[in-house]
């Protein structure tokens, strides 16, 4: 899949998707940080990741990466539901990040391939889906 197409609609201009792969890459990061937070910071930390994730939600899919949405998706369902209950684990969370982080560094654009369906499927058994 190339970067920045969705179905047939014409390439976005490689400045565009530049500033996107900066953007998400930024976010990737402050993912991780907020992750390494969870143990100290808590209920603080998952609301920053879910705001984070949120924003990463809406953006995968309109450069192409539908896998990121997905994944995005899941950690902020997570979080909003599992959250406020003591059978929030940090682990859970923890997974998510990993893989936003692996599916930007890599890229893993569109739905990632095989790979993809195979990393989404290990994060819902993870997350009780």
């Amino acid at each position: 899949m190339e970067y920045g197409r969705v179905g047939d609609q014409p390439p976005l201009d490689p400045q565009i998707i530049a500033e996107f792969m900066a953007f998400v890459s930024e976010s990737a990061r402050t993912l991780a940080r907020c992750s390494d937070e969870l143990d100290t910071r808590g209920r603080e930390a998952a609301a920053r990741i879910f705001e984070h994730s949120h924003n990463l939600k809406g953006i995968g899919s309109t450069f192409g990466f539908s896998l990121l949405t997905d994944v995005a998706d899941n950690l902020c369902r997570y979080i909003k539901y599992v959250g406020p209950t003591p059978d929030f684990r940090t682990d859970v969370v923890k997974a998510h990040v990993d893989a936003i982080i692996r599916i930007i560094d890599t890229p893993m654009p569109g739905d990632g391939g095989p790979e993809g369906e195979r990393l989404l499927a290990r994060l819902q058994v993870l997350a009780g889906y």
